[in-house]
């Protein structure tokens, strides 16, 4: 073989090999999407007695929300907030109780405060959040 054919050859098969870069694996090759665990959590209050039940954490809302009726323990139970994946918080004012869902606590918070006040209540302070 002449020298020049066997040296473009050679810069041929070098050519030919998968460079180092294209060669790594990407990070997340293999990695498959799990979507996030739904988590789900209620507040109840008793109007009556004042009372409150919550969770947090709970795969079902259904079981969510009978948990936090469990907990409030009175016959006027009821869920007047639950999340998923979020959080969700209970603020009562003079003329109301309230109840909000938001991705975060305070955002929550927030709500639930905007609502009390909305309802024209004043001295509206937040009473329990959650967050799953």
């Amino acid at each position: 073989m002449k020298p020049f054919a066997a040296i473009v050859i050679a810069l041929f098969s070098v050519a030919a090999l998968p460079s180092v870069a294209s060669a790594r694996p990407h990070r997340n090759h293999h990695v498959r999407y799990e979507p996030p665990d739904n988590k789900h959590g209620a507040i109840a209050l008793s109007p009556q007695t004042r009372r409150i039940g919550w969770s947090y954490g709970y795969g079902d809302l259904g079981e969510a929300q009978n948990e936090a009726v469990r907990q409030c323990g009175e016959s006027d139970c009821f869920v007047i907030a639950w999340e998923q994946n979020q959080c969700a918080a209970l603020v009562e004012g003079d003329r109301a109780w309230t109840g909000a869902g938001a991705p975060t606590q305070a955002e929550a918070e927030a709500k639930a405060l905007t609502e009390c006040s909305a309802q024209g209540s004043v001295n509206c302070h937040l009473v329990r959040w959650v967050c799953s």
